[in-house]
C-alpha cells in the first residue's frame, strides 16, 4: 500500500478496519480466543489458559477455556476480522445496547472489513458468525470491578 493511501486511511483487502476507536472487551484482546493461522484452525478444538495473578495483596488463579463446536470448527483469523467488525458496529450504537444488533447487510460488512463483496465472502462471513456464536468460553477470575479499590472478583462464567 502506498504512503499516500496510508495517510488517507484506505484499506488493504482484509487487512485493516477503519481507524475509528473500537471499544473492546479486554479479555478478548489479551486472552487466547482465535487461532492465529488458518492451518491451526483445523488442528484445534479448544484452548485452555491458566495463570496466577496478583490483584492488590491477593493471588488469584484465573482460567480461560475456549471450546469450539465440532460441527462449526475453531475461530481463526477471518473470524477475528468479522468479530472486530461487529465490535466496531456495536461501539457506535447508543447505550443501552439491545438485541438484535443491527449489523447491516453482508455487502456492508464486506465493505467495512475491506474485502471484496460477493458470494464467497458472504458465505465466509455467515460461517464465521455461526462459528463465533457456537464457540463457548468458560472463564474463572477474569472479570473484576474496576470501581472497587480492592479489585474484587465478579462472578464469571
Amino acid at each position: 500500500m502506498s504512503e499516500e493511501k496510508k495517510k488517507r486511511g484506505e484499506k488493504e483487502e482484509g487487512k485493516t478496519l477503519t481507524l475509528d476507536l473500537i471499544r473492546s472487551e479486554v479479555n478478548m484482546l489479551v486472552l487466547p480466543y482465535f487461532a492465529l493461522w488458518d492451518k491451526d484452525v483445523r488442528r484445534r478444538s479448544e484452548t485452555e489458559f491458566k495463570m496466577i495473578i496478583r490483584r492488590g495483596d491477593r493471588k488469584l488463579e484465573i482460567s480461560w477455556l475456549v471450546a469450539a463446536n465440532p460441527k462449526f470448527g475453531y475461530p481463526g483469523p477471518f473470524d477475528r476480522l468479522v468479530f472486530r467488525t461487529v465490535e466496531q458496529i456495536i461501539s457506535k450504537l447508543p447505550f443501552p445496547i439491545e438485541n438484535p444488533i443491527p449489523l447491516g447487510s453482508l455487502y456492508s460488512l464486506c465493505k467495512r472489513m475491506g474485502i471484496t463483496p460477493g458470494g464467497n465472502n458472504y458465505k465466509r462471513i455467515r460461517e464465521a458468525l455461526m462459528r463465533l456464536m457456537m464457540t463457548g468460553v468458560i472463564s474463572k477470575g477474569t472479570f473484576y470491578s474496576k470501581k472497587e479499590k480492592s479489585g474484587s472478583k465478579m462472578p464469571s462464567t
